[in-house]
């Protein structure tokens, strides 16, 4: 009996030795590593990146269009204008077409800064004053006496437009509708100006939605101005 306990158990040593049955560990050096997750730094890096990618894009998109005249609308155009920024020079362009139910407006920039700006129409076509910060071009047109802002329940001016997008190399085109306003409504005998503002206009806050200073100026009054501005005849 003594032997057939001391075979069966030889018999046990054996086995584990061949490295035979489900006990049996596996070899921690054949075990696949594990990736490490990215560090926090890392993950903001690659997020920089992106954007980067992305703002590239935006120049590259862009740059093909800088040197390009604006297109008039397919109905035409009634005054072509040059816009003057707070320095004197010429910083784009503007392009006023009159319909039946309002002005269509296409405006070309350079040279703002990143971002949305406010745009309103001006009683006065006089961009004379650019060091002065434009106040010749008086008030917003507003025959109908409202409010300002196109989000405001008590508006909106006939003066108020969408806010114009400059992109990342500071250049921004737009075309933008003045319901309601016709051409003689505004081509009186002193003309109008179209101004693009410093900040974005929240189209509720008085007087002009919080869009601060004046940036760039486009007169429209059928002659040249002494801004350097020249319009077609209307």
């Amino acid at each position: 009996m003594f032997r057939s306990l001391a075979l069966a158990a030889g018999s046990v040593l054996a086995l584990a030795a061949c490295g035979g049955g489900d006990a049996t560990e596996a070899d921690p050096s054949t075990a696949p590593e594990e990736t490490p997750a990215p560090a926090p730094q890392e993950v903001e890096a690659a997020d920089m990146s992106e954007d980067m990618d992305a703002h590239d894009a935006d120049m590259a998109m862009e740059a093909e269009h800088e040197h390009a005249a604006i297109p008039a609308p397919a109905a035409g155009e009634d005054a072509r204008v040059d816009f003057v920024g707070t320095d004197g020079e010429p910083t784009g362009e503007a392009v006023v077409t009159g319909g039946p139910n309002g002005l269509l407006i296409r405006i070309d920039l350079e040279d703002l800064e990143h971002g949305f700006h406010g745009a309103h129409l001006h009683m006065v076509g006089d961009c004379s004053d650019y060091d002065a910060g434009f106040k010749a071009s008086g008030s917003h047109v507003n025959p109908t006496g409202n409010e300002h802002g196109l989000m405001n329940e008590a508006g909106y001016e006939l003066a108020d437009l969408p806010n114009v997008y400059v992109h990342h190399n500071g250049h921004a085109r737009a075309e933008l509708f003045a319901a309601g306003l016709m051409l003689e409504d505004v081509m009186d005998e002193d003309g109008f100006a179209i101004v693009v503002h410093q900040n974005p206009d929240d189209h509720m806050t008085q007087p002009i939605g919080g869009a601060g200073p004046r940036l760039a100026c486009a007169a429209f009054t059928g002659t040249p101005t002494d801004s350097g501005n020249e319009t077609t005849d209307l």
